[in-house]
C-alpha cells in the first residue's frame, strides 16, 4: 500500500510539473466607441421695443434690450466658431424713408459662461459695434468654444441714435441677422 501511495503522489507531482500552458489563462480584450459629432447651432436673442422718442429738436438716443444668446457646438472638431449680427435698414414702416447708417449699434456681450463640461469662455471674444454691416459679436478660438455657452447682453444692449436731420416722425422697423460659422474670426 505503501508503494500505491507513492508512486500515485509523484504521479500527481509530475502532473503539476507538466502540466499543459494552454490551460493557464491570460489575455486582454479591446473596446471601440464610434463618436459622431453634432450640428453647430445658436438660438438667437429676442429684442424688446425700443422706447418711445419724442423728437425735441437735438440728437437723442432710445435703447432696448437683448434676451442671451445660446452657442452650442458638439461638433467634435475643435475648430472653433463666430456669430455675425447685423441689422436691415432701419425704415418707416411704409418705406418712405430710412435711417442714416450707423444709427443703430449693438454693446458687447458683457458676459460669457460656459455649460458644465464645456472648454473656457475665457477664450469666446465678445464684441459690439453699428449693425450696418455684420458685427463679429462672438468668436470663439481653435480648440476653443467645446460645448454650450450663453451669453448676456448689458442692459439696454441696443442704441438706436436719431438726429434731427434726419429723423421723422413715424414707426420705424429693422430685422436682426444672426449667423454662426465654423472657424473663429480672422
Amino acid at each position: 500500500m505503501k508503494k500505491i501511495v507513492t508512486v500515485l503522489s509523484i504521479l500527481t507531482i509530475s502532473l503539476g510539473l507538466f502540466a499543459n500552458p494552454s490551460l493557464a489563462s491570460e489575455g486582454s480584450t479591446s473596446g471601440n466607441a464610434e463618436v459622431t459629432g453634432g450640428q453647430l447651432s445658436i438660438e438667437v436673442p429676442n429684442a424688446t421695443t425700443f422706447a418711445g422718442v419724442t423728437l425735441d429738436g437735438t440728437v437723442q438716443t432710445t435703447t432696448a434690450s437683448l434676451d442671451s444668446l445660446k452657442i452650442v457646438d458638439p461638433t467634435g472638431t475643435g475648430a472653433g466658431w463666430n456669430v455675425q449680427v447685423s441689422a436691415s435698414p432701419i425704415q418707416k414702416d411704409d418705406g418712405t424713408h430710412t435711417l442714416p447708417k450707423e444709427s443703430l449699434n449693438l454693446a458687447a456681450p458683457s458676459s460669457v459662461i460656459a455649460g458644465t463640461g464645456s472648454s473656457s469662455a475665457e477664450y469666446v471674444t465678445p464684441k459690439g459695434g453699428s449693425l450696418d454691416v455684420p458685427v463679429n459679436v462672438l468668436s470663439a478660438a481653435v480648440d476653443e468654444g467645446k460645448g454650450t455657452f450663453t451669453a448676456a447682453f448689458p442692459t439696454d444692449a441696443l442704441s438706436l441714435t436719431l438726429s434731427p436731420d434726419t429723423a421723422l416722425a413715424g414707426q420705424y422697423e429693422t430685422m436682426f441677422s444672426w449667423n454662426l460659422t465654423a472657424g473663429p474670426t480672422q
